[in-house]
């Protein structure tokens, strides 16, 4: 379902766990549960709609979507994660607390909920870069 690319650069490895990528081998729709964890995670998607619930969030192809982004906090009960079709993802799974490098506001004010929409221009103007790259083109694949 995933491939993890750990970063090459001592700088982002600092910050950086790994680099997610998603891949469509697998039967949709496909559920499971994500457990309580002390990292944080930046996905990034293309022609996606997402839902997000309490405890619960769910991704279908849409390509009327452009780029979005959802930040994933601490979460401190398990989660439903839910993907109804095959979407494109590339996702940043970051060490516990350094995602507050890459932000000029505290990361409570960016995540009070376990899951939510990020809406920062400098992060969609990435988003938007990154999925105009052809996926075999991406990360060096």
């Amino acid at each position: 379902m995933f491939t993890n690319i750990t970063p090459l650069s001592d700088q982002l490895k600092k910050y950086i766990t790994c680099f997610t990528i998603s891949h469509h081998r697998e039967t949709f729709p496909l559920k499971y549960t994500a457990f309580p964890n002390l990292g944080t995670c930046l996905p990034l998607f293309n022609q996606t709609s997402i839902g997000i619930k309490p405890n619960e969030v769910t991704f279908t192809k849409d390509v009327t979507h452009g780029p979005k982004i959802i930040v994933l906090g601490r979460l401190t009960q398990p989660t439903i994660i839910t993907f109804n079709d095959p979407v494109d993802e590339i996702s940043i799974n970051f060490t516990p607390c350094d995602i507050n490098f890459f932000f000029k506001v505290p990361f409570i004010k960016i995540a009070a909920q376990s899951s939510q929409l990020l809406n920062e221009s400098k992060w969609s103007k990435f988003a938007s870069q990154l999925f105009t790259v052809p996926i075999e083109n991406r990360c060096g694949l």
